[in-house]
């Protein structure tokens, strides 16, 4: 009880200048057990984020799930596809991201959807569009990072984590059962939220997002596509949906209210590519 008090107030000073720390207030909140103390400390960790942004309501794209899906998993399995909203914090060793999901289901083993962040660093024409086999973003990405949960094994979560460059090449991949190592230097997920919405917080080595993490303007899009557990009990639709005779992607969500069904079936008819148009938002990382 006194551990989880002193990293209470040990957060309150870490994200207050001078003191302003945020790998060590996300390390503090690690320690603690309490979980109406986190509860607490959570709005504090998000009181003041680098950047913000909130997903439009009418950019939905896509549904993947069925009947059969919604009846097996006792709830409607899009909405944990459905994004909310992301914000975004610099440490000195990592970056912060928490994604906030129209879902209180099944967050902590994602088992619904894969999420792609796609990291931009003021170079549009720079770095590799391809994001899905029908999908392009109209931006250039320099560094992209995929979360995809992937494998039904009984009843623990089985992560595939990727760091791909602005070629498109790996730079580092991991698979882990379960939450991977809290120890482990590139990737953590350190929070999920159950709350009114699902949110989930993602430590992401700047180490890893290499150029992107230089002192320069970074422009962020996460994307949500069809994926996980459905995939392996046969519960999702095709993969490339058709919708009233037109070819639909693969993507579930995007930010932005240009990223919208009707775009992209009118899009396909004329014969052009299929394009997730602009970013979520913008950050600058401390100097």
């Amino acid at each position: 009880e006194f551990r989880d008090f002193a990293a209470y107030y040990q957060i309150d000073l870490l994200l207050q200048q001078p003191f302003l720390n945020p790998d060590r207030a996300v390390s503090a909140f690690g320690v603690m057990n309490d979980g109406g103390l986190r509860a607490q400390t959570r709005p504090m960790l998000w009181s003041n984020p680098d950047c913000r942004a909130d997903d439009p309501a009418e950019d939905w794209i896509r549904t993947y799930g069925t009947e059969d899906a919604t009846k097996q998993f006792e709830f409607n399995t899009d909405l944990t596809r459905d994004l909310l909203g992301v914000s975004a914090k610099w440490g000195d060793e990592y970056l912060y991201v928490r994604i906030d999901y129209n879902s209180t289901r099944d967050l902590q083993g994602l088992v619904f959807q894969d999420t792609l962040l796609l990291f931009d660093s003021d170079s549009p024409e720079e770095g590799i569009r391809e994001i899905s086999p029908s999908t392009r973003w109209d931006r250039g990405a320099e560094c992209q990072v995929w979360l995809r949960h992937w494998y039904d094994n009984e009843d623990k979560s089985q992560y595939d984590m990727e760091f791909l460059d602005e070629k498109g090449e790996v730079k580092s991949r991991f698979l882990s059962s379960g939450f991977p190592h809290p120890n482990y230097p590139y990737f953590n997920i350190v929070d999920t939220m159950q709350e009114e919405h699902g949110s989930v917080v993602m430590a992401i080595s700047r180490k890893m997002l290499g150029s992107v993490s230089a002192n320069r303007k970074i422009y962020l899009q996460v994307c949500t596509f069809k994926g996980g557990i459905e995939v392996h009990t046969g519960k999702e639709l095709p993969r490339v949906q058709v919708m009233d005779g037109h070819p639909v992607c693969d993507v579930a969500d995007a930010f932005g209210s240009e990223n919208t069904a009707e775009r992209l079936r009118a899009d396909e008819a004329q014969g052009k590519p299929l394009v997730i148009r602009g970013y979520a938002t913008c950050l600058e990382p401390a100097s």
